[in-house]
């Protein structure tokens, strides 16, 4: 299982790189949640996550997510991730490390949550 996972979630962060928005979808359940690390309140649905994602797409000119890591915790998996991205008018330049928890269910991402600090993304985990 944990082999599949990690499969879908670099399909989900290949397609983000790409900014395929309907190859990302796609290995989204329908009832997804998303969590972004900016955000105040969760995205529910296609709809919510295809919202976050087209505000990314229009505030950064480049971006691209490279993961370090994967681990697995039963349906759970967190991935540490290096983000590079340029911002569309400022040419402002970000790189920061950050975390991704995901939980799968049917065969696709059903919740992932952001995390800037390492110990936040544990401590979500029950670690």
């Amino acid at each position: 299982m944990p082999q599949e996972s990690f499969q879908i979630i670099d399909g989900l962060i290949d397609a983000w790189n790409r900014r395929d928005l309907q190859a990302a979808l796609g290995l989204m359940h329908p009832l997804c949640e998303v969590r972004p690390v900016e955000a105040t309140e969760t995205l529910q649905g296609h709809d919510g996550v295809a919202a976050a994602f087209r505000g990314w797409f229009e505030a950064f000119e480049e971006f691209t997510i490279e993961v370090e890591d994967f681990t697995a915790h039963g349906d759970r998996v967190l991935v540490a991730m290096w983000q590079h991205a340029r911002g569309k008018g400022s040419g402002l330049e970000i790189e920061e490390r950050f975390y991704q928890l995901f939980t799968l269910r049917d065969g696709k991402v059903f919740r992932f949550e952001e995390y800037s600090d390492e110990a936040d993304a544990l401590k979500a985990l029950g670690k």
